[in-house]
């Protein structure tokens, strides 16, 4: 048998660097809100001048808090202006073998994040930088809701009535970093500044 490969809805982010968490938080809450198939708290929250939706419970809201921390060292340890954070569903499936049954999660869906930073230059550039986030997060939410309304046919039957009968898992995926590469970061980010 074989698998079906993941549905994938990548999403593309450009934010001021002080704004990625309120931004970062708010897309992964309105994922998890319309992928977690449990019974919920529905709660509504506010990031730069817009509403979404997050589940009110304090083991997704310690997830999603964890990740973001993760994903700010990440940026800070790499130095990296560019990044990438992915939120992944599982459906469990009991695969047979010759003498035993086991348990394997099988992605279904997988909503990669990729994320640019960039640093305001002033006052005027970071009220610029803060109006934009807002708009392009409206955008995104908005995004996020058509997505799940319009494509449902590869979300699995739900079989069980435990608990989320479909895991998640929110990943920061490293990229290599050569000497190479880190070399001429410094050398660029060095070069004085031309006016």
């Amino acid at each position: 048998m074989t698998t079906p490969k993941a549905e994938l809805f990548p999403i593309e982010l450009t934010t001021d660097r002080s704004l990625l968490k309120d931004v970062l938080r708010a897309l992964l809450h309105t994922i998890l809100f319309h992928r977690v198939f449990t019974n919920i708290r529905p709660m509504e929250v506010e990031a730069l001048d817009t509403s979404y939706p997050a589940i009110d419970d304090p083991e997704i809201e310690r997830a999603v808090e964890d990740k973001l921390r993760a994903f700010a060292r990440h940026l800070d340890t790499t130095g990296l202006d560019t990044a990438q954070i992915l939120v992944s569903f599982f459906e469990k499936r009991t695969k047979s073998t010759w003498f035993s049954k086991a348990e394997e999660h099988v992605c279904w869906e997988e909503w990669p994040i990729a994320i640019t930073c960039v640093r305001p230059r002033d006052e005027r550039d970071q009220a610029y930088l803060k109006q934009a986030a807002s708009a392009q997060l409206r955008k995104l939410l908005a995004g996020i809701v058509h997505t799940v309304e319009t494509h449902r046919e590869h979300v699995p039957a739900i079989t069980t009535n435990e608990g989320n009968p479909f895991p998640y898992q929110i990943t920061i995926p490293t990229v290599n970093v050569s000497w190479g590469s880190m070399l001429k970061r410094i050398i660029t980010d060095s070069a004085p500044q031309t006016m």
